[in-house]
């Protein structure tokens, strides 16, 4: 597999992490197949490390999810270490709680150019008098 293939797995994934796809429900490709250190790292590095995570941070509880199902499936592999990256990002954010607002990331290919879309949430069922203050993902 090319670098350039790999690099195309990280941030798919990346992309599926920031707009905070169920964790069930990722597409990991054949990320596992081939989880060095290194992308290990990188994946670390492009989802819970983001500078943009740390400004607007997503659902808590949704990273450590995310953290925990790449620990698990990294686990099950007999030949691969888990990058140190991973256990101090899981670490740092066990340390963690939800916040009242979270958010949300969504890049989309507009006119040949990226644009991130962020958007903020309220995770409480019932927050400010009403329901709805959160996104789902279509069907």
């Amino acid at each position: 597999m090319l670098n350039e293939d790999r690099d195309r797995e990280v941030q798919l994934i990346k992309k599926q992490f920031l707009c905070c796809v169920p964790v069930k429900d990722i597409s990991w490709n054949n990320f596992f197949t081939n989880a060095t250190w290194n992308r290990q790292g990188a994946l670390v590095a492009n989802t819970v490390e983001l500078d943009v995570v740390r400004r607007y941070p997503i659902k808590i509880s949704y990273q450590v999810a995310f953290l925990k199902h790449l620990i698990n499936r990294l686990e099950k592999l007999t030949d691969s270490d888990i990058n140190d990256d991973v256990y101090d990002a899981f670490g740092r954010l066990m340390s963690l709680v939800d916040r009242e607002k979270c958010y949300k990331h969504y890049n989309f290919d507009f006119c040949c150019r990226n644009r991130n879309i962020i958007l903020e949430e309220n995770p409480n069922i019932i927050s400010e008098g009403t329901t709805g203050l959160c996104s789902w993902q279509v069907s």
